[in-house]
């Protein structure tokens, strides 16, 4: 009985984590993990500005070649997930099973200049993004070059 019970929250676990079947193999579920992370970033300092959610949009649309409705869709989902979600791993495990170390720290490099775009950065959204380089298996030394190149695009 106690088997069965760990059976099924484990399974329910797995499937919120899990990308739907029109994620797999698409690209998709990275594209998605990485837009979320987005979200939260914009989030950390408890203001979404209008020049955070803008850039969210241009940075998605120019790293994965989007049009302005897949990023609108993609956005939304994304926003829909971040809210619905408790933890990013589920997230950044998507990236780290399926992008490598270099492609991990150029996603780093996109988040740290959507924490640019208002001009500043804000001690929730720094740690935030050392949370999800840690999250991400990069080393402090990543941390630092992707927030220079970041910082020296801006």
């Amino acid at each position: 009985m106690l088997q069965m019970i760990f059976e099924r929250i484990s399974k329910l676990l797995s499937d919120g984590f899990a990308p739907s079947s029109e994620e797999q193999g698409t690209g998709e579920g990275v594209r998605l993990a990485a837009a979320v992370l987005m979200v939260e970033v914009m989030r950390a300092d408890f203001e979404a500005s209008d020049v955070e959610r803008a850039s969210i949009r241009d940075l998605l649309r120019q790293h994965f070649s989007l049009d302005d409705a897949e990023v609108s869709e993609l956005v939304g989902r994304a926003e829909r997930r971040a809210r619905e979600s408790t933890s990013l791993q589920g997230f950044t495990r998507r990236l780290v099973d399926r992008l490598d170390a270099q492609e991990r720290e150029r996603l780093l490099e996109l988040l740290w200049s959507l924490a640019y775009a208002d001009g500043r950065i804000d001690k929730y959204e720094e740690h935030l993004l050392r949370r999800i380089a840690d999250l991400l298996y990069l080393p402090h030394p990543a941390f630092i070059r992707a927030k220079l190149r970041a910082a020296g695009s801006g």
